[in-house]
Protein backbone atom coordinates (compact mmCIF):
# COMPACT_ATOMS: atom_id res chain seq x y z
CA UNK A 1 0.00 0.00 0.00
CA UNK A 2 2.54 2.81 0.53
CA UNK A 3 3.70 2.55 -3.44
CA UNK A 4 0.02 2.60 -4.29
CA UNK A 5 -0.26 5.49 -2.23
CA UNK A 6 2.80 7.68 -2.68
CA UNK A 7 1.56 7.49 -6.69
CA UNK A 8 -1.93 8.39 -5.72
CA UNK A 9 -2.65 11.49 -7.44
CA UNK A 10 -0.09 11.62 -9.27
CA UNK A 11 -0.39 7.99 -11.79
CA UNK A 12 -3.92 7.61 -13.03
CA UNK A 13 -5.11 3.83 -11.55
CA UNK A 14 -8.09 2.62 -13.15
CA UNK A 15 -10.85 1.03 -11.79
CA UNK A 16 -9.76 -2.56 -12.89
CA UNK A 17 -6.37 -2.40 -11.36
CA UNK A 18 -7.46 -1.04 -8.36
CA UNK A 19 -10.29 -4.05 -7.77
CA UNK A 20 -7.52 -6.71 -9.52
CA UNK A 21 -5.46 -5.80 -7.06
CA UNK A 22 -7.95 -5.70 -3.85
CA UNK A 23 -9.03 -9.44 -5.18
CA UNK A 24 -5.81 -10.54 -5.49
CA UNK A 25 -5.31 -9.56 -1.95
CA UNK A 26 -8.08 -11.06 -0.50
CA UNK A 27 -7.31 -14.00 -2.37
CA UNK A 28 -3.80 -14.45 -1.19
CA UNK A 29 -5.92 -13.96 2.91
CA UNK A 30 -8.51 -16.88 1.48
CA UNK A 31 -5.39 -19.29 0.83
CA UNK A 32 -3.69 -18.46 4.21
CA UNK A 33 -6.37 -18.67 6.50
CA UNK A 34 -6.69 -14.90 6.79
CA UNK A 35 -10.65 -14.51 5.48
CA UNK A 36 -12.86 -17.00 5.63
CA UNK A 37 -14.21 -17.70 1.97
CA UNK A 38 -17.92 -16.60 3.29
CA UNK A 39 -17.00 -13.84 5.71
CA UNK A 40 -18.04 -10.12 4.72
CA UNK A 41 -16.09 -8.34 1.80
CA UNK A 42 -17.13 -4.87 3.43
CA UNK A 43 -16.26 -5.63 7.37
CA UNK A 44 -12.84 -6.14 6.14
CA UNK A 45 -12.29 -2.87 5.05
CA UNK A 46 -13.33 -1.10 8.04
CA UNK A 47 -11.33 0.51 10.46
CA UNK A 48 -10.92 -2.22 13.83
CA UNK A 49 -12.87 0.47 16.01
CA UNK A 50 -15.74 0.26 13.62
CA UNK A 51 -15.75 -3.51 13.84
CA UNK A 52 -13.62 -3.84 10.56
CA UNK A 53 -10.61 -6.01 9.94
CA UNK A 54 -8.63 -2.52 9.19
CA UNK A 55 -7.17 -3.75 6.09
CA UNK A 56 -6.73 -0.37 3.71
CA UNK A 57 -8.51 -0.75 0.09
CA UNK A 58 -6.33 0.32 -3.00
CA UNK A 59 -9.62 2.37 -4.22
CA UNK A 60 -9.86 4.13 -0.84
CA UNK A 61 -6.19 4.64 -0.28
CA UNK A 62 -5.85 6.43 -4.06
CA UNK A 63 -8.74 8.47 -3.43
CA UNK A 64 -7.90 9.52 -0.02
CA UNK A 65 -4.45 10.61 -1.36
CA UNK A 66 -5.78 12.47 -3.58
CA UNK A 67 -8.20 14.52 -1.77
CA UNK A 68 -5.28 14.96 0.44
CA UNK A 69 -3.26 16.41 -2.14
CA UNK A 70 -5.87 18.24 -3.51
CA UNK A 71 -6.31 19.54 0.21
CA UNK A 72 -2.73 20.73 0.47
CA UNK A 73 -2.38 22.67 -3.17
CA UNK A 74 -5.70 24.59 -2.21
CA UNK A 75 -3.42 25.63 1.46
CA UNK A 76 -0.18 25.79 -0.14
CA UNK A 77 -1.59 27.83 -3.27
CA UNK A 78 -0.42 31.41 -2.34
CA UNK A 79 3.02 30.58 -1.42
CA UNK A 80 3.86 29.11 -4.43
CA UNK A 81 3.36 30.33 -8.59
CA UNK A 82 3.82 26.58 -9.53
CA UNK A 83 0.58 25.27 -6.69
CA UNK A 84 -1.35 28.33 -7.74
CA UNK A 85 -1.42 27.29 -11.47
CA UNK A 86 -2.15 23.49 -10.55
CA UNK A 87 -4.84 24.67 -8.45
CA UNK A 88 -6.40 26.92 -11.47
CA UNK A 89 -6.37 23.66 -13.57
CA UNK A 90 -8.15 21.85 -10.85
CA UNK A 91 -10.93 23.90 -9.85
CA UNK A 92 -12.00 23.92 -13.81
CA UNK A 93 -11.68 19.96 -13.68
CA UNK A 94 -13.61 19.92 -9.63
CA UNK A 95 -14.50 22.82 -8.33
CA UNK A 96 -15.50 21.51 -4.53
CA UNK A 97 -12.60 20.12 -2.41
CA UNK A 98 -13.39 17.85 0.26
CA UNK A 99 -11.28 17.60 2.59
CA UNK A 100 -9.27 14.00 3.50
CA UNK A 101 -10.23 13.42 7.11
CA UNK A 102 -14.32 14.10 6.15
CA UNK A 103 -13.60 11.57 2.82
CA UNK A 104 -12.53 9.21 5.77
CA UNK A 105 -15.02 9.87 7.68
CA UNK A 106 -18.03 9.54 4.81
CA UNK A 107 -16.45 6.28 3.50
CA UNK A 108 -16.12 4.18 6.75
CA UNK A 109 -19.98 5.33 7.24
CA UNK A 110 -20.75 4.14 3.98
CA UNK A 111 -19.11 0.82 4.16
CA UNK A 112 -20.43 0.12 7.68
CA UNK A 113 -23.68 0.63 6.12
CA UNK A 114 -23.73 -1.74 3.94
CA UNK A 115 -22.28 -3.97 6.09
CA UNK A 116 -24.93 -3.72 8.06
CA UNK A 117 -27.61 -3.54 5.37
CA UNK A 118 -26.91 -7.56 4.12
CA UNK A 119 -29.62 -9.70 5.59
CA UNK A 120 -27.17 -12.50 7.19
CA UNK A 121 -23.49 -10.52 7.86
CA UNK A 122 -25.63 -7.57 9.16
CA UNK A 123 -27.15 -9.05 12.21
CA UNK A 124 -24.52 -8.73 14.03
CA UNK A 125 -23.46 -5.26 14.10
CA UNK A 126 -27.07 -4.34 14.58
CA UNK A 127 -27.74 -6.68 17.40
CA UNK A 128 -24.02 -5.39 19.17
CA UNK A 129 -25.91 -1.75 18.92
CA UNK A 130 -29.31 -2.70 20.97
CA UNK A 131 -26.68 -4.16 23.61
CA UNK A 132 -24.18 -2.28 24.04
CA UNK A 133 -21.50 0.83 22.71
CA UNK A 134 -19.59 -0.16 19.01
CA UNK A 135 -16.27 1.11 21.42
CA UNK A 136 -16.68 -1.80 23.94
CA UNK A 137 -17.87 -4.38 21.42
CA UNK A 138 -15.32 -3.93 19.15
CA UNK A 139 -12.35 -3.61 21.57
CA UNK A 140 -11.03 -7.24 20.78
CA UNK A 141 -10.14 -6.38 17.78
CA UNK A 142 -6.99 -4.06 18.11
CA UNK A 143 -6.40 -4.99 22.10
CA UNK A 144 -5.83 -8.86 22.05
CA UNK A 145 -3.02 -9.72 19.39
CA UNK A 146 -4.28 -12.59 18.20
CA UNK A 147 -3.06 -14.72 15.35
CA UNK A 148 -5.00 -13.82 11.78
CA UNK A 149 -6.58 -16.98 11.96
CA UNK A 150 -8.31 -16.98 14.87
CA UNK A 151 -9.25 -13.23 14.12
CA UNK A 152 -10.86 -14.62 10.76
CA UNK A 153 -12.29 -17.36 12.67
CA UNK A 154 -13.98 -15.66 14.92
CA UNK A 155 -15.70 -12.56 12.01
CA UNK A 156 -17.03 -15.00 10.34
CA UNK A 157 -18.53 -17.09 13.39
CA UNK A 158 -19.97 -13.53 14.19
CA UNK A 159 -20.83 -12.90 10.35
CA UNK A 160 -22.52 -16.44 10.42
CA UNK A 161 -20.42 -18.03 7.39
CA UNK A 162 -19.20 -20.99 9.37
CA UNK A 163 -20.61 -23.69 7.65
CA UNK A 164 -22.37 -25.36 10.93
CA UNK A 165 -25.75 -27.58 10.58
CA UNK A 166 -28.20 -24.61 10.98
CA UNK A 167 -26.15 -22.79 8.28
CA UNK A 168 -26.58 -25.46 6.20
CA UNK A 169 -30.69 -26.34 6.64
CA UNK A 170 -31.25 -22.64 7.55
CA UNK A 171 -29.28 -20.57 4.86
CA UNK A 172 -28.64 -23.11 2.07
CA UNK A 173 -31.35 -25.11 2.49
CA UNK A 174 -29.61 -28.48 2.26
CA UNK A 175 -31.39 -31.08 4.05
CA UNK A 176 -30.32 -34.48 5.59
CA UNK A 177 -32.73 -37.32 5.61
CA UNK A 178 -31.69 -39.19 8.76
CA UNK A 179 -33.93 -41.66 7.99
CA UNK A 180 -32.41 -43.02 4.79
CA UNK A 181 -29.00 -43.38 6.94
CA UNK A 182 -30.68 -45.09 10.19
CA UNK A 183 -32.41 -47.39 7.18
CA UNK A 184 -29.07 -48.31 5.30
CA UNK A 185 -27.25 -49.06 8.77
CA UNK A 186 -29.95 -51.45 9.70
CA UNK A 187 -29.43 -52.95 6.38
CA UNK A 188 -26.22 -53.20 6.97
CA UNK A 189 -26.26 -54.93 10.29
CA UNK A 190 -28.77 -57.21 9.49
CA UNK A 191 -26.55 -58.39 6.56
CA UNK A 192 -23.49 -59.02 8.71
CA UNK A 193 -25.68 -61.17 11.01
CA UNK A 194 -27.38 -63.69 8.27
CA UNK A 195 -23.22 -63.91 6.99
Amino acid sequence: MPVVSYTAGIIEWTQTEMKDLDRKTRKLLNMYGGLHPRADVHRLYLPRHHGGRGLKEVEATVTAESVGLDEYIQRMKDKEPLLQAAWQTKQQQQPEVVKKDEWKAGWARKYKSKWREKPLHGQYPQQVEEVTTTEMAYKWLSCTGLKIETEALITAAQDQALNTKSHQANIMKVTTDLSNIHGCIDQRQSMKQTE
